[in-house]
């Protein structure tokens, strides 16, 4: 069998997880796994996962043992694959984990995977983060929004704090006068994320140990916030009033987009990356797909792994070719642990798993790669080289 399009491929991965492919099927398959680029097999699976959220019938040992055969064919590259298969394989299994639980083991030979968990030395667990913030009012008061009712939170000027079904919080514009300009600031903590929908309709998305400071009712002839740590914008454009971010010193310019600031102390530079529309940044405009990279000059990269980037307000870690380092930094803000070295790990790594599972399947998705291994001691994570 030839395989012609993507139409083919779903539908032979489709009739694999049915148990009916027949040999030269298996076959067109395996080779069309090799062969077909990150951004086709991960579309091919993400439609495959919106047509069948749950499969009763997927046969975990036949797709096992075909992706077994193909990572004995396959030749190492210098970047290890976390899933052991090319970088589509690591994003695509996102995806998988809405058919069955257990896909992480479809990456070793069993012998292999038996082998490395005897050597993980995980002495308890760490469960993910979730929706957890606090709002400061403007007279200091607090509210711990994770835990707060559904509704009316406080009045604020002539704005109303809501609480919505959905968790986020909202602000409406009230009959109420009133000429005070009052300041709100939502904080997420270690292990907490929120969104927030700002007066003027923008939505925000943090980050866990993030912050964003902002007016409850935006006046004047600009809408300025104040962030901390990592947000998702979505601005709601207003041409005769531009919204601004200010982080670390820097002023970030909307003209109608959506981007992704990542402003962290801990991390080597200020990143701003523009998803859609276009930003300003030291009077430099970014296109979609671009990255401004601030350090003590700014850099501007060209077609970044925008996917990856944002991974984090869809719920997931993606890694392509990405330092230890820079994954736990992530997974210590998210799991609110603290992250020891042992000796230098010289990898990198691709790949990605939902951000809704414990620390514990994260860190084993990373031993696979035998380049490193964990033990979990408490809300310390320790890390050795192999």
């Amino acid at each position: 069998m030839t395989v012609e399009s993507m139409d083919d491929i779903k539908e032979l991965v489709l009739k694999h997880m049915r148990s009916t492919l027949d040999a030269a099927e298996q076959a067109a398959l395996r080779d069309a796994l090799d062969t077909y680029s990150t951004v086709e097999m991960t579309d091919v699976l993400e439609s495959i996962a919106q047509d069948y959220p749950a499969n009763p019938s997927f046969n975990m040992a036949d797709w096992e043992e075909m992706i077994t055969g193909i990572l004995q064919r396959k030749t190492k590259s210098k970047t290890t694959k976390i899933f052991g298969l090319s970088t589509w394989w690591a994003a695509a299994s996102i995806t998988l984990f809405l058919a069955t639980s257990a896909y992480f083991i479809l990456i070793k030979p069993k012998k292999e995977i038996a082998t490395q968990t005897t050597e993980q030395h995980f002495k308890n667990d760490v469960a993910p983060g979730g929706n957890k913030a606090i709002l400061t009012l403007g007279n200091g008061s607090t509210i711990i929004l994770d835990s707060a009712h559904t509704g009316k939170l406080a009045q604020q000027g002539n704005a109303e704090i809501v609480k919505l079904d959905s968790g986020k919080i909202a602000y409406t514009t009230t009959n109420k006068k009133s000429n005070e300009i009052i300041y709100n600031t939502l904080t997420t903590p270690k292990g907490g994320q929120y969104q927030l929908e700002l007066p003027d309709g923008s939505r925000v998305w943090l980050n866990a140990e993030s912050s964003l400071t902002y007016p409850t009712v935006f006046s004047g002839s600009e809408r300025v916030v104040e962030m901390t740590g990592e947000a998702y914008f979505e601005v709601a454009h207003h041409a005769k009033m531009p919204f601004r971010v200010k982080c670390n010193g820097q002023m970030i310019e909307d003209i109608g987009t959506s981007f992704n600031v990542n402003a962290y102390t801990n991390e080597e530079a200020m990143q701003t990356t523009l998803i859609e529309g276009s930003v300003k940044i030291n009077n430099v405009v970014l296109k979609p797909g671009q990255q401004a990279v601030v350090t003590d000059k700014i850099s501007i990269l060209d077609h970044v792994e925008v996917d990856d980037i944002i991974a984090w307000k869809n719920g997931q870690f993606r890694y392509s070719s990405v330092s230890i380092e820079s994954i736990m930094r992530q997974a210590a803000r998210w799991y609110d642990v603290d992250v020891v070295y042992e000796g230098k790990v010289n990898e990198t790594f691709s790949g990605g798993i939902s951000r809704n599972v414990n620390i514990s399947e994260l860190l084993k998705i990373l031993g696979y790669s035998n380049k490193v291994s964990f033990d979990i001691e408490g809300k310390k994570i320790i890390i050795r080289p192999k």
